[in-house]
């Protein structure tokens, strides 16, 4: 027989064995869509399920009506069932209809917050997937996280950010900061339970353990700051409350952030934070003159006698002890007995230079124990300061040597004050 005959007859058979087959193929299409259709009007959507899906695998077109009859069955199906295998399958399910469905162009994306939910549950969730569908339902204005889509989110992240590989991890990490401040931003703004705030934070602890986890990235982030002061000021008070929570207040980033701060918009909560920094670096000088400019703005009298407390601290620990008994001796109220307390270290300190020798120099110390006794007054407990002190006190030979007596009137003059000694 000719070749040519041979080849003709070849492409018959085949075209009608394809013929046939694509007929049978677009029958059965029908046929299980029809049976699908037919147990979906009785509300047997288990049985549409399987119909629907036997339908899908001999279209040629599977068309977007179908698809959604099919994640409604699915849903249904899954709400219905208490065995846990049988859901678990639904789950599965439900989870590839929709990427085939988004394959073919038929997905509406008003569908990624619970597709995304769906994922998760699933047994073998993509967490990459899962990610990009919660970004671009954040995008979404017609689509809102839930408390429990929000916590879904930023976990999922967490679960990302443990996997990757450890030279991505700092990288994802300051996506994680950036996400952890939006997200909570989120939670003030509607009003959202305290448990949504503590699961975030519980996920954020767990990465950011200390300081060194998180200046680092801080750093960075104060080069990438945006350009409105007030998108500027809300970043840097996200940086500052984190690093307080994470013990870096004696850290330069954290003088640098509030300083930054301070630049933008200055009052006298940010001078004190800022003093406080300057006192945990040992940087008294320039922390007094912060505590001038919180004083400066401050509006509150219980404020300012904190900042008089605090100045008096700074100029002591400075060593500047006759400046700090001035501040200290002026405090009242709540410091009132911790500023006594500072005035008395101060003359105690300072006693080696207010008089001509030791004995009229052991005089100071009468004056230290009645500020002393008052800080004791006040509620500190300062009993071995003042028993140091009480065994340091001029003996009577002393007294009658430099001829002075018990119940006899004195002046101290590097204090300006005149004191009796005590019988």
């Amino acid at each position: 027989m000719p070749i040519r005959i041979l080849f003709v007859i070849f492409l018959l058979v085949s075209f009608f064995g394809f013929s046939q087959e694509n007929s049978t193929d677009i029958k059965k299409c029908q046929q299980f869509k029809n049976l699908g259709d037919k147990y979906f009007a009785k509300n047997d959507f288990p049985q549409a399920v399987a119909f629907y899906q036997k339908s899908e695998l001999f279209c040629d077109q599977f068309e977007k009506a179908a698809y959604d009859k099919l994640v409604l069955s699915i849903k249904n199906s899954l709400t219905n069932s208490k065995d846990k295998i049988t859901r678990s399958n639904y789950i599965d399910t439900l989870v590839n209809v929709y990427s085939r469905s988004e394959i073919n162009g038929f997905y509406d994306q008003n569908n990624d917050l619970v597709r995304a939910t769906f994922i998760i549950k699933s047994s073998k969730p993509d967490l990459k997937k899962v990610d990009d569908l919660f970004v671009r339902a954040m995008k979404n204005k017609s689509l809102s996280l839930s408390e429990t889509q929000l916590t879904l989110y930023f976990s999922n992240l967490y679960a990302l950010y443990q996997g990757i590989a450890k030279e991505e991890k700092s990288v994802f990490k300051r996506r994680l900061i950036k996400e952890y401040f939006e997200l909570q931003q989120v939670i003030v703004n509607q009003n959202m339970g305290e448990g949504t705030k503590s699961n975030l934070d519980t996920y954020f602890n767990n990465i950011i353990k200390d300081c060194s986890d998180i200046a680092p990235d801080i750093e960075f982030y104060i080069n990438t700051l945006s350009k409105t002061e007030k998108e500027k000021h809300t970043e840097l008070s996200n940086f500052r409350f984190i690093l307080e929570k994470n013990n870096c207040t004696e850290s330069s980033i954290y003088k640098g952030v509030i300083d930054s701060l301070i630049y933008i918009e200055p009052s006298t909560d940010l001078y004190l934070a800022s003093a406080k920094c300057l006192s945990n670096r040992k940087e008294y000088s320039k922390e007094f003159s912060t505590l001038y400019f919180a004083k400066k703005m401050a509006k509150d009298e219980s404020i300012i006698q904190e900042i008089d407390f605090l100045s008096a601290l700074s100029l002591y620990n400075a060593s500047n002890y006759s400046e700090a008994y001035k501040i200290a001796i002026t405090v009242k109220g709540k410091y009132y007995g911790e500023s006594q307390k500072i005035a008395a270290q101060s003359v105690i300190m300072s006693k080696e230079s207010c008089g001509e020798n030791s004995i009229l120099q052991k005089l100071n110390l009468y004056y230290a124990l009645d500020l002393l006794s008052n800080a004791n007054k006040a509620g500190l407990d300062i009993q071995n300061i003042i028993k140091e002190q009480i065994a340091q006190l001029p003996t009577e030979n002393e007294l009658r040597s430099i001829k002075l007596k018990k119940g006899q009137q004195v002046t101290l003059a590097c204090w300006g004050i005149q004191i009796v000694i005590p019988e």
